[in-house]
């Protein structure tokens, strides 16, 4: 995206707004999955999901045909003169007030944030005693939160709310996770994983789109490899964690303890 928008001040809308069509589908998928797998059982509910898999793979295979894709990128006169990688992404991040808290917040996010997605079937089973309408219901509460994260990142109030909200969608991420382990109360429930899914695609896109536009060419790359680390990098040993808790002690532990 950073290479396909030409006018540089509209890049972090155009992330935000690629966002929007990610949770758009992210919100709508688990209830089409809940509903085929509730009419037709799961074998067919995965056969239509490979089916979908292969679509896309087709689609990105005629999108790709023609272009070389080894044929490297040519360098402007800033790349060429100064030396990227992770090692100077690191150093840069160690210095920058912003790339020393992105880290460990995206590592915290990771590791206790985006585990709630790992319980949500146990939750829905073991406290409101429907997996499959609850799991969907969960999920696309989540996923709405977030899709109002990304249409508020990809308007013209993109700044504003930033200034506002990015230091306090963390805690707020925090607040939800012990609202769903101590108030097991389905309202409350659902309102909880509203404001998960608002933080935790908040932080994430806002991070993004802030790097994209106030990195230096070179080091854009290494960045966000090292954003991406960050965050992928602990996201499964913060589900083994989640696991963990929620066979000794149920989902509602793995909640609050999160």
């Amino acid at each position: 995206i950073a290479s396909i928008v030409e006018e540089h001040h509209r890049l972090p809308n155009a992330l935000a707004m690629n966002t929007v069509v990610f949770q758009v589908a992210r919100m709508l998928g688990p209830a089409l999955a809940a509903a085929l797998f509730a009419t037709v059982g799961a074998t067919w509910g995965f056969f239509v999901s490979g089916l979908a898999l292969s679509f896309l793979a087709f689609c990105v295979w005629r999108s790709t045909a023609g272009i070389d894709l080894s044929a490297p990128a040519p360098q402007t006169a800033n790349q060429i003169s100064h030396q990227g990688g992770l090692r100077a992404a690191w150093v840069y991040a160690r210095q920058d007030r912003f790339g020393s808290l992105f880290l460990p917040v995206s590592a915290s996010l990771a590791l206790f944030g985006v585990t709630y997605q790992t319980l949500i079937p146990v939750l829905a089973d073991q406290v409101y005693g429907n997996t499959q309408r609850w799991t969907a219901g969960f999920f696309a509460a989540a996923g709405g939160g977030a899709l109002i994260a990304a249409l508020l990142l990809s308007s013209r109030w993109m700044m504003r709310v930033l200034q506002r909200v990015q230091a306090l969608a963390p805690w707020m991420v925090a607040l939800a996770l012990a609202g769903l382990g101590w108030v097991p109360v389905l309202p409350v429930s659902l309102l909880c994983f509203v404001v998960i899914g608002f933080g935790v695609t908040f932080v994430s896109t806002a991070t993004n789109a802030y790097l994209q536009q106030r990195l230096p060419a070179h080091l854009r790359g290494g960045m966000i490899a090292l954003y991406l680390t960050s965050f992928n990098a602990v996201v499964p040993f913060g589900q083994m964690v989640a696991g963990a808790l929620a066979e000794r002690g149920g989902a509602l532990l793995a909640y609050q303890v999160s």
